[in-house]
């Protein structure tokens, strides 16, 4: 049982090692993406109609995955 607990948590922290790096960038990239639209005057709303479908897609998969979510949450919160 031991050994099913670590292979389970070693194989998550990897997971999250690996993906961590294109989070961030992603975290980055909607911030820009934020502030841009805060200048236009523009609403988170009409942010999301605007982008594409493949954008969307992409978005929905980000925000909607929690085990790869909580690392880069916790990473950004520190950085900040």
């Amino acid at each position: 049982m031991d050994k099913v607990f670590i292979i389970f948590v070693g194989g998550y922290i990897l997971l999250s090692l690996i993906l961590v790096p294109f989070q961030y960038r992603y975290v980055e990239q909607m911030e820009k993406m934020r502030k841009e639209n805060e200048k236009k005057g523009k609403s988170q709303g009409e942010m999301m109609e605007d982008m594409g479908f493949e954008e969307q897609v992409l978005h929905a998969n980000a925000q909607g995955n929690m085990y790869s979510f909580s690392p880069i949450f916790w990473q950004r919160l520190f950085i900040r």
